[in-house]
């Protein structure tokens, strides 16, 4: 009975496994798609030259007070007309194909820092009723490279051959929904950023943050264990800075069933 029971279990898990899967990556495409912009489009491309790297001249200088070494000034650094074009992309992206409720904000992270953010502020009535309030302001400027909460994520981004995946969170610019941050390094001839003493040819990061309670909902977590008789307990593991510069795992609940919840 044991094994038959542990049997059920691991089916059950492989099975929300490939429907969370499949669904990521039909809510994933925005990053793809914004990715084939910047690399086509002149006015990206010369986003990340503009915002330059911290600390050199000419360069998106830090921010002034207690945000200065998570947050760069983006204050007139980019044309009006750039903003306008991605905001316009944007939409259109996150309005097609279903992403409306999942896909709460696109942007574009030139040298890992967040530069746009579409839409920057919205009150926004999901199809299930709930409200969702975002302003994202305080997220313009956010130095993913050197703020200690993102900089671990931020560095595995650089590198990497595909999308990477932080969360669900807490945002930097608040807000009550906890949210899935997916990034996608984009790479091509010409560009620079060095990490870790090496360097990679990226132009910065593509990011869409997903609503992590849509998500779920719409996968059907809860409802697929309830159904099967069983509870469940999902949990992420994050590789978090510590104040000695060394790296340390910690592992936290994302989801779980509501009498383990209740238990305590």
């Amino acid at each position: 009975a044991k094994n038959t029971m542990r049997v059920n279990a691991q089916g059950m898990a492989e099975e929300v496994s490939t429907a969370m899967s499949h669904r990521l990556d039909v809510v994933l495409v925005p990053l793809l798609t914004m990715r084939n912009y910047v690399k086509q489009l002149s006015g990206f491309r010369e986003l990340s030259s503009l915002v330059g790297e911290r600390g050199v001249a000419g360069s998106a200088p830090a921010a002034d007070g207690a945000k200065g070494l998570s947050h760069r000034n983006m204050t007139g650094v980019f044309d009006k007309a750039v903003t306008d074009l991605f905001n316009e992309i944007a939409h259109d992206i996150r309005s097609t194909n279903g992403f409306d409720d999942i896909v709460m904000n696109i942007q574009l992270a030139p040298k890992a820092a967040v530069s746009m953010i579409y839409p920057l502020k919205e009150t926004k009535v999901l199809t299930n009723g709930k409200v969702i309030v975002q302003d994202n302001t305080g997220a313009i400027g956010h130095d993913l490279l050197n703020d200690p909460n993102r900089v671990a994520i931020a560095i595995a981004t650089v590198p990497a051959p595909g999308v990477v995946t932080a969360g669900p969170l807490n945002l930097v610019q608040g807000g009550v929904v906890k949210s899935l941050i997916a990034r996608l390094p984009i790479n091509f001839p010409g560009q620079s950023m060095t990490v870790l003493g090496k360097n990679y040819e990226c132009w910065g990061f593509a990011v869409v943050i997903l609503n992590w309670e849509q998500l779920i909902e719409q996968v059907g977590i809860y409802q697929r264990f309830e159904s099967a008789g069983m509870l469940f307990s999902l949990t992420r593991t994050d590789s978090v800075k510590q104040t000695d510069g060394t790296f340390k795992d910690k592992v936290s609940i994302i989801a779980e069933s509501e009498a383990i919840a209740a238990s305590g």
